[in-house]
């Protein structure tokens, strides 16, 4: 495996959430309450398999060899699986396939805003260099 990079897919900040461009599901601009810049994106995930996520408008971007960041923040504990179930997951497309990596639980999440952050090359059944789209799943 190619040693990452730390940056959010090449150095690139490809989204600051400050605005809903290019989200699905996490839509509700949130000017209050935010980590870094002037807003954050939210969304409500109470279902199972409900998943947010961004869609980079320039088109593909490579994450070979990258690392991917973010921060979340959730206050919906009571919904949330356990890590061993699943509970909150990472996920990333290629324009063919989209691949699931557990982030966290309810188990292992204390609450507040959690910097995640996950080596690209842990998804092996994508083609990194096309990758389109990537975010959460409940």
């Amino acid at each position: 495996m190619a040693t990452p990079t730390l940056g959010l897919l090449n150095h690139t900040l490809l989204t600051s959430a400050d605005a809903s461009t290019g989200w699905t599901q996490l839509t509700n601009q949130e000017t209050d309450i935010k980590k870094e810049g002037t807003a954050s994106m939210s969304g409500v995930f109470r279902a199972n398999g409900v998943q947010g996520y961004y869609t980079n408008p320039g088109g593909a971007v490579s994450a070979v060899g990258k690392t991917i960041r973010a921060w979340v923040s959730t206050s919906n504990l009571i919904y949330m699986q356990p890590e061993s179930l699943n509970g909150y997951q990472f996920l990333m497309y290629d324009g063919t396939n989209t691949e699931y990596k557990v982030a966290f639980g309810v188990d292992t999440y204390d609450g507040g805003w959690k910097n995640f952050v996950i080596d690209a090359g842990l998804f092996t059944t994508l083609t990194l260099a096309n990758a389109v789209r990537w975010g959460w799943r409940a």
